[in-house]
């Protein structure tokens, strides 16, 4: 998670849901203590590492009955388009790296299926 960088295509305050300034009560220096590492790290690291930006929603449908429900799992690559951390790559986490044979939905896939998706993605190590 990083707080406060210059996206492409779109300037955000903060890329931590939940904890940006007027939500749930948080404020940005909350949100900015929460950050795994900051703008400056990342910046003075970009050849170092791999940025992975995992995405996703779970929206639950609950049917006229208001007993049953259906999940639905999407990646949202739409919010990933209109701004990220530059040079990240987009993981939809509802199909590259879920096991898409399981009966549980969006069940991590194997150690193989996960490890090939993240070279794919562009992690070498």
């Amino acid at each position: 998670v990083v707080a406060g960088c210059t996206m492409e295509h779109q300037s955000y305050s903060d890329s931590i849901p939940n904890a940006v300034p007027g939500k749930d009560g948080q404020d940005e220096d909350i949100a900015r203590k929460e950050a795994l590492v900051s703008c400056e790290w990342l910046s003075a690291n970009r050849s170092n590492v791999t940025i992975l930006d995992v995405r996703g929603m779970v929206d639950t449908m609950i049917h006229e009955d208001g007993e049953s429900k259906d999940m639905l799992y999407v990646g949202l690559r739409e919010e990933y388009n209109e701004g990220h951390v530059p040079g990240a790559a987009f993981v939809d986490w509802t199909k590259d790296i879920a096991d898409l044979s399981s009966t549980i939905p969006v069940q991590l896939a194997d150690a193989d299926t996960f490890g090939a998706a993240m070279v794919e993605k562009g992690v070498s190590n």
